[in-house]
């Protein structure tokens, strides 16, 4: 996106959302313990915040453990080239899953990780998303190599979906970062 334009979308307040994004929002701060930009700006549309919001809380209830949760949420968002999810994927991995620095360094940067099975993940993620689901089996089989169950590339699917909506949200409407996601 061009940042000299305008966004075509900008965060609503809560008294400003529709009446039915605002049960929504509600639940957004309860969780983070502010609204995110990326959720506000959804609030447009409570059909595509409701869709999205319940995909994320669905994804939390699967077998990735929180931490793979973030990684592959944010080696999608780097993939994909959206500023805002990975800055916040990063925060979220750091702080709130306890993904080790030098992982999340390695995401940012496009190197390989140094844990060969979190390495897998991210492979697998990239691939999906850089190849359109398209991965080789290759690299599924070295995912599975590596520790993974086969089910669990479902996961990773939801993931890259979930992904693939607020990423491509941010394209076509940059959200501004959070300070929240911005502490050091």
């Amino acid at each position: 996106m061009n940042t000299t334009e305008a966004p075509l979308f900008t965060p609503l307040l809560m008294h400003d959302a529709p009446l039915a994004s605002r049960t929504l929002l509600e639940q957004a701060r309860r969780y983070f313990g502010f609204v995110p930009n990326l959720i506000a700006t959804m609030a447009h549309s409570p059909s595509a915040l409701r869709v999205y919001l319940n995909a994320v809380l669905d994804f939390q209830h699967g077998t990735l453990t929180p931490g793979e949760q973030q990684i592959v949420l944010l080696a999608a968002s780097k993939e994909n080239a959206c500023r805002y999810c990975t800055t916040s994927h990063s925060a979220l991995a750091r702080f709130f899953t306890n993904v080790p620095g030098d992982a999340i360094v390695a995401i940012e940067n496009d190197r390989p990780l140094s844990d060969p099975k979190l390495n897998a993940l991210v492979d697998l993620t990239r691939q999906l998303v850089s190849q359109r689901g398209f991965a080789p089996r290759t690299t599924i089989d070295a995912f599975v190599a590596a520790g993974y169950c086969k089910d669990q590339l479902l996961e990773v699917l939801v993931g890259v979906g979930l992904k693939t909506i607020s990423n491509y949200f941010d394209h076509v409407s940059e959200v501004e970062i959070d300070s929240e996601f911005l502490r050091n």
